[in-house]
């Protein structure tokens, strides 16, 4: 709602409305109710200024917290997905071995990628990448 046009159009109308209130109020016979330089102006951009770094900040963490949810889930199904990698091709070479009308052969590739790889494995060594990452990206820090 805060960033789309309407709503920067409508504070623009808002503060010159009124800055132009205050100015020709005393043309009309009335007395400004913040006459220059606009102190309850200012008080009102600072207070809504506050509120906007909350809600920024508020949206950016929400944000933050959904993409780690979103890369476990993608990790998570990764790992579901080689596993099920794995099984199928291990019950087709149990259908090659097994089967008199296939040739049998010993294929290593096959038997390497038939056993699913270890979860906490995947993970250490997505730890160690993120580790490695930080270091490079800040090497100044933690020496």
């Amino acid at each position: 709602m805060l960033a789309r046009p309407g709503f920067f159009i409508a504070l623009t109308i808002l503060v010159f409305g009124w800055i132009g209130l205050n100015l020709f109020a005393p043309t009309l016979g009335f007395r400004p109710l913040d006459p220059p330089p606009f102190a309850w102006l200012s008080g009102f951009s600072s207070l809504a200024s506050l509120y906007l770094v909350v809600v920024v900040v508020t949206t950016q963490r929400r944000d933050d917290r959904l993409a780690r949810h979103r890369e476990l889930l993608t990790l998570e199904l990764a790992i579901l997905t080689e596993q099920k990698i794995a099984k199928a091709i291990s019950l087709i070479e149990e259908l090659r071995r097994d089967s008199p009308h296939v040739h049998d052969r010993v294929d290593r590739q096959a038997d390497i990628m038939s056993e699913p790889a270890d979860p906490q494995t995947v993970i250490d060594a997505i730890n160690e990448t993120r580790t490695a990452a930080a270091h490079l990206s800040n090497p100044g820090e933690g020496a």
